[in-house]
């Protein structure tokens, strides 16, 4: 089965990083690192990605380059962040690592002055005609290159074509039919909504769909750069819907305790009707053998225009601390390749940042999306990518007292306010305008 990647950090693993950047000492896992034997340069590769696919591209790069060898090193994300963290404590981070990490650490890795700047080498090869113009606002930072772009990503409504039509309904174009659709399905004895709520970022989807809907583009851009409070209007009613939807059992029945990995097995199943997932869908769809004409995509409706996805990058970073710069070098731009996406495409992460390489063509939802993210260039950024890390479980404490309904919507937003206020510590995007957005 295909393997999501996904922008969720647990907290633990989040904590274990900050530690690892100069709060603490991390104690905790092993590290890679580099070495040469026989001639042949070894370097460190490590994923979050447990996808067969990744030994095949490894052991094509490997087979092409006799005078390389890469090791792989695949991690299910916990494992995976608490490696890095370890590994960064000690300057032995892996030569080259999947940055999975989202912007909110990523940043924190490249102002520790643990990952390589690549800006000579994307300048000498032209990156910035390359890559879509999304992934280059996304992945440079401070006007430089960390990593070579290699997926766009986009978020929305997936649903199942045989429910809709069940409940005779369309994909709705306005949130007022969203919201009518969401009773008819409920009426209908079939759940409207898949989801695993145990981590908080599968909720916080739909919050941040719901807080761009109530408060405009706009308004979410001024949010992530901090030029309003987090107790505003729009904030309480995106609250103050999470946890009504939550008591309409719009979501899945317990939610709360459900393992996000998981999100999708009703929806397949045929007891619910619609997740918020991104371009890896339609892959999951198909590793989980089911057909993915039974399926479509639509936007969460927010009833502005653009209507903007939720987004966001990821690459293929190169440590500080690589002894083997020229083979990182080598691979980033092999696994990267042109030929190289296009033979494996069906199996990778959808849709690519670089330009000129379309979506499998068994992937309509992907293409569909990697349109819209072309069209407007932009969208709305995860909470989790925007606020510093100890503010995003700042924000998963008060989304699980909202839903629980152990905080008012108006208490939740209270909350997070009083912990952005407090808040003494370095900001991900430090003063610049948040990329990506609207306005942004």
């Amino acid at each position: 089965m295909k393997v999501q990647r996904r922008t969720g950090i647990r907290a633990c693993a989040a904590a274990a990083i900050a530690v690892a950047l100069g709060i603490g000492a991390a104690a905790c896992g092993s590290s890679g690192g580099s070495a040469s034997s026989g001639g042949k340069v070894s370097i460190q590769f490590w994923t979050n990605d447990t996808n067969p696919v990744e030994k095949q591209i490894v052991a094509a790069f490997n087979a092409s380059h006799p005078d390389i060898n890469v090791q792989l090193t695949a991690y299910q994300t916990d494992t995976y962040l608490s490696a890095l963290a370890t590994a960064a404590t000690n300057k032995s981070l892996p030569d080259v690592l999947f940055e999975g990490l989202g912007d909110t650490l990523a940043h924190q890795y490249e102002n520790a002055g643990l990952i390589e700047n690549l800006t000579p080498y994307a300048d000498k090869l032209g990156w910035s005609k390359d890559f879509t113009a999304l992934s280059i606002k996304l992945l440079s930072y401070k006007g430089q290159w960390w990593e070579e772009p290699l997926y766009d990503l986009g978020m929305g409504i997936w649903y199942r074509k045989d429910a809709f039509s069940k409940v005779h309904i369309s994909p709705p174009t306005t949130f007022a039919e969203f919201v009518s659709d969401l009773a008819k399905i409920k009426a209908a004895g079939i759940t409207p909504i898949s989801l695993g709520g145990q981590d908080y970022w599968l909720p916080m989807r739909f919050f941040d769909a719901l807080l761009v809907y109530y408060g405009g583009n706009n308004f979410f851009t001024q949010l992530a750069e901090r030029k309003v409070p987090w107790n505003s209007k729009p904030v309480i009613e995106a609250f103050t819907t999470m946890h009504n939807w939550t008591t309409a059992k719009y979501f899945t029945p317990g939610f709360m305790s459900i393992n996000p990995s998981d999100d999708y097995v009703p929806l397949f199943q045929g007891s619910a009707a619609m997740v918020l997932e991104g371009s890896w869908e339609d892959a999951t769809i198909i590793g989980n053998k089911q057909a993915v004409s039974d399926y479509g995509f639509f936007p969460f409706p927010q009833d502005q225009t653009p209507n903007l996805l939720s987004v966001f990058s990821q690459g293929l970073m190169i440590a500080k601390n690589t002894k083997h710069l020229q083979a990182a070098l080598t691979f980033i731009e092999y696994y990267d390749s042109p030929a190289n996406l296009e033979r494996f495409g069906g199996e990778l992460s959808q849709t690519f940042a670089r330009l000129g390489v379309p979506a499998p063509k068994d992937q309509p939802g992907a293409a569909e999306i990697a349109s819209q993210i072309s069209s407007q260039g932009g969208g709305y950024l995860p909470i989790d990518q925007i606020l510093p890390q100890p503010l995003v479980n700042s924000f998963s404490t008060a989304q699980a007292g909202d839903v629980s309904g152990s905080m008012t919507p108006t208490q939740a937003a209270d909350s997070l306010q009083s912990a952005v206020k407090a808040y003494t510590g370095a900001w991900p995007w430090g003063n610049q305008p948040v990329p990506g957005m609207s306005g942004g």
